[in-house]
């Protein structure tokens, strides 16, 4: 242990889920679909500290609250270790338990974008940035604990609802549009 037990200052997610699909619209405007497909953060795994969590998906250093820890990569997604900066900790804190709950990953796309039915499968991607967000665009994104020490929480029943309320949710969005 590093000395931090007790501190608070660990943050527990999963920074994308496999297999949920979203619909985003693209920096030219065009609405697009993607979903992560398992193995996407495969090649993040030893370079995980170098990524930071920002909050909100503004850049520089007054946006940086934390910065990776671990990256693991389960079946159902990518499930990520952070650390907060011990000056903003209590107000971060707040926010991730509070307000801002969700992780949106900020990457870039490795080799060729892979079509299947009109959705973009990410299969690898370089991850620069995880931000805290209040509306994730993938729901399966999101702050799942923050403990006082690196101890791997203990395993959740899971989620035995998710594809329903993902299915409900993905039938709201497509209403709006």
């Amino acid at each position: 242990m590093d000395g931090s037990a007790g501190d608070g200052r660990t943050v527990y997610g999963r920074v994308v889920p496999y297999g949920e699909t979203i619909e985003f619209r693209d920096h030219d405007g065009t609405m697009k679909r993607e979903r992560f497909v398992k193995g996407a953060l495969a090649n993040m795994v030893r370079s995980w500290r170098r990524v930071t969590l920002a909050f909100e998906h503004g850049g520089g250093f007054h946006n940086t609250i934390g910065y990776g820890r671990e990256l693991l990569e389960r079946d159902d997604g990518g499930y990520a270790t952070f650390r907060l900066y011990e000056r903003d900790a209590d107000k971060a804190r707040e926010m991730l338990t509070e307000s801002h709950r969700g992780l949106s990953l900020e990457f870039l796309p490795m080799g060729r974008d892979v079509l299947e039915a009109g959705v973009i499968l990410r299969q690898r991607v370089h991850v620069e940035r995880v931000a805290v967000v209040t509306d994730p665009a993938y729901l399966g994104a999101g702050v799942l604990a923050v403990r006082s020490s690196d101890v791997e929480p203990i395993e959740s029943e899971g989620t035995p609802n998710l594809d329903q309320a993902l299915a409900i949710l993905a039938e709201v969005r497509r209403s709006r549009s």
